[in-house]
């Protein structure tokens, strides 16, 4: 079984055991849910993982 696979057999019950353990319905977030999120929180949390261990990461504005 490949590592996708394991990650979503995975996923299933930890998301039952959620709806269960809560008593809520399944509430499917859609298919823009990942558009939806902040790209500026989103690059900060990136970098701030990097910067972690070390690393220097210099952003660049983009063009406009």
């Amino acid at each position: 079984m490949g590592r996708v696979q394991v990650a979503v057999a995975h996923s299933i019950p930890i998301s039952v055991h959620y709806m269960l353990s809560r008593d809520e319905p399944y509430q499917d977030l859609g298919a823009d849910w990942l558009a939806r999120c902040n790209d500026d929180a989103h690059s900060r949390g990136l970098v701030a993982r990097l910067e972690r261990p070390g690393h220097t990461v210099p952003l660049d504005q983009p063009a406009a």
